[in-house]
């Protein structure tokens, strides 16, 4: 997976983009996944992005811990709300694959 291009501040623009899309939750079972399958392709980048020497450590440690609040928002989300059984098991998969990026991600670093 190639990251093209980079800020000024030298973190990959495609990270930036993503982190910003992330950062939106929802409400509905629609939008939970779809804001955990965000930040799962956010960790992807940060764990590629790491391993280059593209992003400190320091910023790939802050992304790791939004994206937990992310996964403990879904996760109490999920569990208030009047979601049929379907709808809970996408957000549980998406949940479940946010969880290993953010694995993956922590193996990465120092």
């Amino acid at each position: 997976m190639a990251i093209p291009s980079r800020s000024r501040r030298g973190a990959p623009v495609p990270l930036i983009a993503l982190a910003a899309l992330a950062a939106c939750g929802g409400g509905g079972a629609k939008q939970q996944v779809e804001s955990l399958d965000s930040w799962r392709a956010t960790i992807d980048l940060a764990t590629e992005a790491q391993l280059r020497g593209w992003v400190t450590p320091r910023y790939a440690h802050q992304l790791r811990d939004k994206a937990r609040t992310a996964l403990a928002d879904a996760a109490k989300s999920a569990n208030s709300s009047d979601l049929s059984a379907a709808a809970r098991d996408s957000v549980t998969d998406a949940a479940r694959s946010l969880e290993a990026a953010v694995a993956s991600l922590e193996r990465v670093g120092p």
